[in-house]
């Protein structure tokens, strides 16, 4: 059964036909991250997220059916296993907790979930920085508020600290992001916030525009429960860990759930295929862009069968003095309910083909689903609010 600890119980919904613009004043006002979809008898039949604004990004005034996830839940008698996956691999911060109806009568929480898994020993009190995603993603002050958000999609993060000359002086999240843009959309409510102007304006300025600070952080040597604890008392999904006033990485409820799935031997249901010898560096990209990928994947579709292969394509003559290059092949197969996706990139270095081959897999993937969806719409036009929430 679930933990009653982790549980959120008072929270909004939205409908699929309401206006995004209402849907994020409620995610404000609550100070959450995922607002659950429901139909007319409170099913669950979909979910929206600060991560779904900011990749589908739309007018304020467009319905919550155009960009919608899931539906992602957990059943309410799910074990703590079962938890841990679905959070570590749908990759958002709360979850709606359902009935055998598919009612929704609780929210999970994310970090509440992490701090259950270290109270109850699922997970050792260690120091923070043995669990943090390390190196940190920064970004400078005066990078466009574009690249940052482009960052942030392209690598499945939700915050990057922001740096002036090596000195962190700022955060940016997901969740400032999108509030800037939809401001930015409502004339009457343009001069919002510490910087205003139209959308075009807020994604060429630097990001130190929009930077929260100061920045609530931990160092490398407090312990897990600790930090987790501040996570939840300032509200917040996620903090850069310092070492000697250095950012040297980012933590998150995550980390603990993904340190507790390792222990469980929880592996992604990827069959890789690597054919070339990566050193220790780039293997742990390759891991955290399999892992990323996999989560915004399974945010869109049900995968039955995800293939990886990667090997040498033509290298060129060895020269006196000069290193011998090579090319890398990278091959990916995925197949869901709705079709069987293949790509092909070739590429100098072998991690930029993978995430390249990735980021092409899940963008067919991805326009396929809404071409879906639109023919399933013109199909049904006329039915019902409920029945067209459902698809």
């Amino acid at each position: 059964m679930i933990p009653s600890t982790i549980l959120i119980r008072e929270f909004p919904t939205a409908t699929p036909n309401e206006r995004i613009g209402k849907v994020i004043e409620k995610m404000r006002e609550y100070k959450i991250y995922t607002i659950p979809v429901v139909d007319s008898k409170g099913r669950l039949v979909g979910i929206v997220t600060y991560k779904d604004l900011l990749e589908r990004r739309v007018s304020p005034m467009a319905k919550v059916k155009a960009v919608m996830s899931g539906p992602h839940k957990i059943p309410e008698d799910a074990d703590i296993l079962e938890i841990a996956k679905r959070f570590y691999f749908v990759r958002v911060k709360t979850l709606p907790v359902v009935d055998s109806d598919n009612r929704v009568i609780a929210l999970a929480s994310r970090e509440l979930f992490a701090r259950y898994l270290v109270e109850n020993d699922y997970v050792p009190n260690l120091r923070v920085i043995e669990l943090a995603s390390c190196p940190a993603i920064t970004a400078n002050v005066d990078d466009p508020v574009a690249k940052v958000k482009w960052e942030m999609l392209r690598r499945g993060i939700s915050r990057v600290p922001i740096l002036d000359d090596g000195k962190l002086v700022g955060i940016v999240t997901m969740r400032d992001i999108v509030e800037k843009l939809y401001y930015a959309s409502i004339a009457e409510r343009a001069t919002v916030g510490e910087f205003a102007g139209t959308e075009d304006e807020i994604l060429a300025a630097p990001v130190k525009a929009i930077m929260s600070y100061p920045v609530i952080t931990a160092e490398e040597y407090e312990r897990v429960l600790r930090v987790v604890e501040r996570l939840i008392e300032r509200g917040i999904s996620g903090l850069p860990v310092m070492s000697e006033g250095k950012v040297v990485g980012v933590f998150s409820g995550l980390d603990v759930i993904k340190r507790y799935l390792q222990g469980q031997k929880v592996e992604i249901p990827i069959t890789a295929s690597i054919e070339i010898d990566l050193p220790e560096d780039q293997h742990r990209l390759v891991e955290k862009i399999l892992s990323n990928y996999y989560g915004k994947l399974t945010r869109i579709t049900d995968i039955i069968d995800l293939k990886l292969n990667v090997k040498v394509y033509e290298c060129e003559e060895e020269e006196e003095g000069k290193e011998k290059r090579c090319k890398y092949s990278v091959h990916i197969l995925l197949k869901d309910p709705h079709d069987t996706y293949t790509v092909n990139v070739v590429e100098w270095d072998p991690v930029k083909a993978i995430r390249d081959a990735f980021h092409l897999i899940y963008r067919n993937v991805l326009k396929n689903i809404r071409k879906l969806r639109e023919k399933k719409r013109r199909k049904i036009k006329g039915v019902g609010p409920e029945e067209l929430g459902g698809e």
